[in-house]
């Protein structure tokens, strides 16, 4: 019952369990798509987390907070590093963001006297989070075209099958006669709202992230909201105040994930029932 649910919500896929559902030869064409996945890989994330700070130098650079000559050393360096994952995990273990370890090994790839003005005023959260959301604006740029697609694809079934006739069910159960059409309609319906809702979902869940130590800008006062302004336009971001603790970018696009889920699943699970053997009235092709 209720009680069950809960008590597997509270105790959540041990990590070694997570990670054998997304390697498996078994599970990993199911759980997972190589390109998503590479966005958020060790490789794809540790890049985007150096590309954040490369950026935050060349933003505090731009308004003359930290020399030119370090920014383009720093930036220089974090395109060419390579970290080791095995590092990034340990530092996760130890402080639970990876951003500390990061942060030393790109001081000691960085020439001297540049290596002190690397995640200057910063602190890990604004990192990681800026990082989640460019690794996220590449997965939705992925998703965009393939649900577009799906449109596409349901389109036709429209108008094709408006005089189609097919039981309408309640509950499982026989109701009054619906056509196929209009089912295709109501597949099509929340996928369309989904993909109106991309550029005002681009603009109010993409935004930076940097509120430094405590989050009130205070770290390199006076500069702060002039430093977050600048990152948010290297990084091609929305402007905004600290989010770090309300989390609402992150949930606005879990919501709309969540909801691009439902409406696949309910054409994946009206498909699966009307083509059972025993009803027959639809296949998939």
């Amino acid at each position: 019952g209720f009680g069950c649910i809960a008590e597997c919500c509270n105790h959540p896929l041990s990590p070694t369990m997570r990670q054998a559902m997304s390697t498996s030869f078994l599970t990993r064409p199911i759980f997972s798509d190589a390109k998503v996945a590479a966005m958020f890989g060790d490789a794809g994330f540790a890049a985007r987390l150096l590309e954040v700070e490369a950026a935050l130098a060349r933003a505090q650079a731009n308004l003359g907070v930290i020399p030119q000559e370090a920014s383009r050393e720093i930036d220089r360096v974090a395109r060419a590093l390579t970290l080791d994952p095995s590092e990034l995990e340990a530092g996760v273990a130890a402080a639970g963001v990876p951003v500390p370890v990061l942060v030393a090994a790109l001081r000691r790839a960085v020439a001297e006297p540049h290596k002190d003005w690397v995640h200057f005023g910063a602190t890990s959260q604004d990192i990681v989070d800026c990082a989640l959301l460019l690794s996220l604006r590449e997965a939705m740029a992925l998703i965009a075209p393939r649900l577009a697609a799906i449109i596409d694809g349901l389109d036709p079934l429209r108008p094709a099958n408006a005089e189609t006739l097919m039981a309408g069910r309640t509950r499982g159960q026989l109701a009054t006669p619906i056509t196929f059409g209009l089912r295709a309609a109501y597949w099509a319906q929340p996928c369309i709202d989904l993909e109106g809702e991309l550029s005002a979902l681009s603009l109010s869940a993409f935004r930076v992230q940097f509120g430094g130590a405590a989050g009130a800008q205070t770290a390199i006062a006076p500069h702060g909201p002039a430093i977050a302004n600048e990152l948010a336009k290297e990084l091609d971001l929305s402007p905004g105040a600290p989010w770090h603790t309300a989390r609402a970018p992150l949930r606005q696009i879990a919501f709309w994930a969540t909801r691009l889920i439902t409406a696949l699943a309910k054409i994946a699970n009206d498909t699966i029932l009307s083509s059972r053997s025993e009803i027959g009235e639809v296949s998939a092709g």
